[in-house]
């Protein structure tokens, strides 16, 4: 489960982007693509299942989808049953295919049932809208797999950091997509000197998506993995990447009036 205060992190983000929505259409069901090429515009596809991605009961989510769809058909739009699947799991969830209302009103029904996105569909795209914050991804109708975030393994983007050398041991530490997360500022456990962050969105043996962490103290020469400091240090990690995400975010709208951006963040006490 992932909070609903949480900035929605870049790997949830990545499973929204290769869910398959299917639509039924005159009893037939159809992918996405072609519900958008048939059905009016703007279409998006919403659910109430499974709020902040934890897994209810199948009474509650089928009481939770009445309760949408009610709540839908007062706003006069046109309802119809909709699927989104997980390609690389079991997990799927009853949805709805919905016409005759805005982003506006589609996001906050998103946000107000408990879901960190949901979906338009265009002809050419299924775009993810995000409901606890203002933010949007979007890709080509067709199968879809993430770009790693760089072209580098840990030890490269270590090297190309701090200058040091370091033999990580651990097959995740070869995997293509590492990057820098800045100077965390959460002391080693050694000796006390500020830690370098870095990160990978990873999949568990199961096909369960995560965030890798590794940290670097550079006055030791140090490579730390997560089970190797405290749970305080995790959790200000945790807390950094959701800031740069944040920060990538607003500086993903775009200015149109001379403005300037503040970033802020909520530290727990």
């Amino acid at each position: 489960m992932v909070s609903k205060n949480a900035v929605t992190p870049r790997w949830l983000r990545n499973a929204f982007l290769a869910t398959d929505v299917r639509v039924e259409i005159d009893g037939e069901w159809v992918g996405a693509e072609d519900a958008a090429h048939v059905l009016s515009r703007p279409l998006f596809v919403i659910t109430a299942w499974n709020p902040y991605s934890e897994k209810m009961s199948a009474k509650a989510n089928a009481v939770a989808n009445r309760e949408l769809r009610r709540r839908l058909l007062a706003m006069d739009a046109t309802v119809r049953p909709a699927i989104g699947t997980d390609p690389n799991s079991d997990w799927s969830e009853e949805s709805f295919a919905v016409e005759g209302i805005g982003r506006k009103k589609a996001r906050g029904l998103g946000k107000e049932f408990g879901h960190h996105a949901i979906f338009e569909l265009t002809r050419e795209e299924q775009i993810v809208l995000g409901c606890t914050g203002d933010w949007t991804e979007r890709r080509l109708h067709g199968p879809w797999s993430p770009s790693p975030q760089s072209g580098d393994d840990l030890r490269m983007v270590v090297k190309r950091v701090t200058g040091l050398d370091v033999d990580p041991h651990y097959v995740r530490a070869s995997a293509i997509g590492w990057v820098h997360g800045d100077g965390l500022g959460a002391p080693c456990p050694g000796c006390g000197s500020g830690l370098e962050l870095f990160g990978c969105d990873l999949e568990a043996k199961d096909g369960t998506p995560y965030r890798a962490m590794a940290f670097v103290c550079t006055d030791e020469e140090l490579l730390l993995w997560g089970h190797q400091v405290d749970a305080v240090v995790r959790a200000v990690a945790s807390t950094r990447w959701q800031y740069l995400q944040a920060r990538a975010d607003a500086d993903g709208r775009g200015r149109i009036d001379r403005t300037h951006w503040a970033y802020c963040i909520e530290l727990a006490d």
